[in-house]
C-alpha cells in the first residue's frame, strides 16, 4: 500500500475520480482535502525504590475527522478492470491514514485484491479454453 502526503493524495483523488463509485469523487476528494488529524501522546512513569519495581503508562490516541460536519469516508468502492483491457470490476477499498513524525499521509488499500485478482485470472483461463479447447494446466509438468 502507497502512501502519500494530503495534497499527493488530493490530486491522486482527482485523477483518479472517474473510477471511484461510491461515495462520489467530489465527496471524497472533499474529506481528503479538509482532514485534520491530531496526535495526543503521554507517558508515565513511576519507580518505587524501596521494592525496585517501575510501573508504565503510555496512551497514544490519534483522530482524523474532517472540518465542519463531514464524516470521513473509511470504505469506498471503485471501478477499475484486474488487467489491461479487461473490463471494469467493483472493488472495494479502504482509505487509510497515519501520523508519522507529525506528518499525515493517506492511501488506499484494497480489499482482498489477491482473491480479485485470482478470480479475473481464473475466468481469462476459462475464456480461452473455451475458444481454443486446449485444456489448462496450473504448475509445473512433470
Amino acid at each position: 500500500m502507497l502512501q502519500q502526503s494530503q495534497l499527493d493524495f488530493a490530486r491522486f483523488i482527482e485523477e483518479n475520480a472517474p473510477d471511484i463509485k461510491a461515495p462520489d469523487a467530489g465527496t471524497l476528494l472533499e474529506a481528503v482535502r479538509d482532514l485534520q488529524a491530531r496526535r495526543n501522546v503521554s507517558f508515565v512513569a513511576a519507580v518505587r525504590t524501596a521494592s525496585d519495581n517501575e510501573s508504565f503508562e503510555y496512551h497514544d490516541n490519534t483522530e482524523a475527522r474532517t472540518k465542519g460536519d463531514l464524516e470521513l469516508p473509511t470504505k469506498f468502492l471503485l471501478s477499475l478492470p484486474v488487467y489491461f483491457g479487461d473490463p471494469p470490476l467493483e472493488l472495494q477499498a479502504f482509505l487509510r491514514w497515519r501520523m508519522t513524525e507529525g506528518k499525515l499521509s493517506l492511501g488506499i488499500k484494497l480489499h482482498r485484491a489477491e482473491h480479485v485478482r485470482q478470480a479475473a485470472f481464473q475466468q481469462i483461463v476459462v475464456a480461452v479454453h473455451e475458444h481454443t479447447g486446449v485444456l489448462p494446466v496450473y504448475g509445473a509438468i512433470a
